[in-house]
């Protein structure tokens, strides 16, 4: 990876490896976890492959399997990787959603900027591909937009219950996530996807990526910076009572 790191995000995650803990689950039959296991094999090959120069056999040789057990699950290359990528956004979001809410108004833009970071670290080769598909295939475009767009309205949600006035000369919440979000967005693709060296090399670990697009994220929010306290309470080697 582009980025040393250290632990990150408790709820963070790498698909290909929930595909593979999803496959020990009781009650499944043999063909519902060959299912999972070409699943975990697709996520596995897009991070190794663009989704362009993705082939059959990449998937194949992954998962250990014929091509013919493939085509059984699968129509072509598309079918997986959209169904693959669905599954991926959608443990995104329930697992984003499981995220506590801090009173604190830097920690409630801090944890979640350090989750989504991490997916991207960790699921590099997804994003990319959602990327891809989603400008190829229309109906994934519609449900990646969606998803985009409730990521933007909870974090418009915090920021509001966290303003602490009610001037109306505030910008809307909505259009400042939006905004800041597209930054971090744009971000990921160039550390992560393109593995950018010169913007990766300003980047220590997943926890400074973090802090360092929060305290841009308050500042354009809040119109000040957060407090030196509120900052050092959300490092990974701070000490209660420090």
């Amino acid at each position: 990876m582009p980025v040393a790191d250290l632990a990150c995000h408790p709820l963070s995650f790498d698909m290909a490896e929930v595909f593979d803990e999803q496959q020990d689950a009781p009650g499944l039959t043999k063909g519902q976890r060959t299912l999972l296991k070409v699943k975990a094999a697709v996520a596995r090959a897009l991070e190794q492959t663009p989704y362009q120069m993705l082939r059959i056999s990449d998937v194949a040789d992954q998962a250990q399997i014929s091509y013919g057990l493939f085509y059984h699950y699968y129509k072509d290359k598309e079918r997986a990787t959209v169904e693959v990528l669905l599954d991926f956004l959608e443990h995104l979001e329930k697992t984003y959603a499981q995220i506590h809410v801090s009173d604190d108004d830097y920690a409630s833009l801090y944890q979640p900027n350090l989750f989504y970071l991490d997916v991207n670290r960790r699921n590099a080769g997804l994003i990319r591909a959602c990327l891809t598909v989603s400008e190829e295939v229309e109906s994934f475009r519609e449900q990646y937009t969606l998803l985009i767009d409730r990521w933007h309205r909870r974090m418009a949600q915090s920021i509001r219950r966290n303003q602490k006035t009610t001037d109306e000369l505030l910008p809307d919440a909505e259009l400042v996530a939006y905004g800041v979000g597209g930054m971090i967005d744009q971000y990921c693709r160039q550390v992560y996807a393109q593995q950018n060296p010169f913007l990766s090399r300003l980047i220590e670990n997943t926890h400074h990526f973090a802090e360092t697009v929060s305290i841009m994220w308050y500042r354009a929010v809040y119109g000040r910076s957060p407090t030196k306290q509120q900052i050092l309470n959300c490092r990974p080697d701070h000490k209660s009572g420090e």
